[in-house]
């Protein structure tokens, strides 16, 4: 399980560090350009997995439970649910032109960073994006009467979110050829570098929820469900990087542990590779209520309010990085080759001396989602449902940490769902606005789910379902309806 941290750019790897110099130099000090680019392979794979249904729209345990918490009292048999996502991938070639946007992006490369003298090889890229087979859901519902009334309890666990994100690099290079004056000498600097970077993301959402429903009389029910949610992100990046480096025909080794010039006894060291991790999890508990009213026996309506927990997280992040001494690392620097290199600290005795840093950070971010009110109608007649219902948001879907806010404020929303008995058919339409758009009028963002699926019967008490849904990911579930 792992997670990468778009958040903080400090992760530093000599290739860029190399890439850089040469590009200072060859605005400051002459026509100094790349001299040599090779791309090397590069993998990327994308699994997700998750429920990806509607809520609250299907007739089955897992949304009386946590849907519509007061439809449990209208089950008239016990009924268990599974469902599962099978997996597939894709080869992202199949929907756009991955290599030619690599072939864009390096050729922009060599515009800024060298010349027509400049070799360039572009990297070999497979990318694959696709699901991992993974449980989606478990319910199960029980119904009862006591005292001459009717009751329900239920309990749902669902996975509405499983990601995995991979990337693989290997045998990437890149060298420069400049000149520079080191302690008053002009002498030749020749670089070049070789990495095999890997990088791996597990984003997880798991919900378990427990409800339990009563009837009133007068075909009346009112229900209610607590629900504990929880999150977790972990993230593992690595950067092996080997390189080498000549002064004036003097060659000098990066990673080498033989390096006579370094002394190891001493604590010196000529590592350049960098390593990122971070982990992060949270939970929390949320609330569902609910009533419903059977108007006559093909009409019902019924109203829930749901409050969802803020999830505060705890977690840290942790970055090696190997430093080489005489180059400065600034962030967005446009001056000279002076901003850079730090002459005072080149050691030609051991031009391969690196430093090692660490540095380690904990962290509180909090996730926090729309508290809501929802009403429906629904009618049925024998097998046949149809479902209209209304969403009305109140709060914000965010993320806050190191007290910057990002997310959407939540408005409205709709649904609507057609269920024959053997091929059933919906949609959503929920309204938001990003926050920072709350003030200045920015407009509102439309989110569109679906849902279309169908039902077989494989014994008098056994159904099979197959949904494809977006919500908010495309996604296949098969599903396991057992009534008894």
């Amino acid at each position: 399980m792992k997670r990468i941290d778009n958040r903080r750019n400090t992760l530093k790897i000599p290739v860029l560090i190399f890439l850089g110099w040469g590009y200072l130099q060859s605005q400051n000090n002459g026509d100094r350009p790349i001299a040599e680019m090779v791309g090397g392979n590069i993998k990327t794979g994308m699994a997700v997995a998750g429920s990806g249904r509607l809520w609250g729209v299907m007739p089955d345990a897992s949304n009386w439970t946590s849907g519509s918490p007061a439809s449990l009292a209208f089950s008239e048999k016990r009924m268990w649910t599974v469902g599962w996502v099978p997996g597939f991938s894709q080869n992202l070639r199949e929907w756009f032109d991955v290599d030619g946007a690599v072939r864009e992006k390096m050729d922009n490369l060599i515009d800024d960073y060298g010349t027509d003298k400049s070799r360039l090889s572009y990297p070999i890229l497979s990318s694959s994006a696709g699901f991992e087979s993974a449980p989606a859901d478990l319910a199960l519902s029980i119904p009862f009467t006591a005292s001459g009334r009717r009751f329900g309890a239920g309990f749902a666990f669902e996975a509405p979110l499983s990601a995995a994100v991979t990337l693989t690099g290997t045998g990437i290079e890149a060298g420069i050829d400049t000149e520079q004056d080191i302690q008053g000498e002009r002498k030749r600097l020749f670089m070049r570098t070789r990495s095999d970077l890997s990088a791996e993301l597990d984003v997880r959402l798991n919900r378990f929820w427990l409800g339990f429903a009563a009837g009133l009389g007068r075909g009346t029910t009112i229900g209610a469900a607590a629900g504990r949610v929880s999150v977790s992100a972990e993230s593992r990046v690595r950067a092996e990087v080997d390189g080498i480096v000549s002064i004036s025909g003097v060659e000098y080794v990066y990673n080498d542990p033989d390096d006579a010039r370094i002394d190891f006894n001493a604590g010196e060291q000529n590592a350049i590779n960098q390593s990122f991790d971070a982990a992060y999890s949270g939970s929390g508990w949320g609330f569902r209520f609910g009533m419903a009213k059977s108007l006559s026996n093909s009409w019902r309506v019924h109203a829930t309010a749901d409050l969802p927990p803020v999830l505060r997280m705890a977690g840290f992040d942790s970055l090696v990085h190997n430093r080489i001494p005489y180059i400065r690392i600034q962030n967005g620097s446009t001056g000279g080759v002076d901003d850079m290199i730090d002459p005072a600290k080149i050691d030609l005795a051991g031009l391969t001396k690196t430093e090692r840093a660490v540095k380690s950070n904990r962290y509180a971010p909090k996730l926090t989602m729309p508290r809501s009110f929802g009403a429906g109608l629904e009618w049925r007649s024998g097998r046949k449902r149809i479902a209209f219902g209304y969403t009305l948001y109140s709060g914000e879907l965010s993320a806050t940490a190191d007290g910057n806010t990002a997310g959407l404020k939540m408005k409205h929303g709709v649904h609507v769902l057609a269920d024959l008995g053997w091929f059933f058919l919906g949609g959503e339409i929920d309204l938001a606005k990003p926050i920072s758009g709350e003030q200045d009028g920015g407009k509102s963002l439309i989110f569109p789910h679906g849902m279309m699926g169908f039902r077989a019967p494989l014994a008098s008490s056994f159904n099979i379902e197959g949904r494809f849904g977006a919500a908010p990911i495309p996604i296949f579930a098969l599903r396991g309806v057992y009534t008894f």
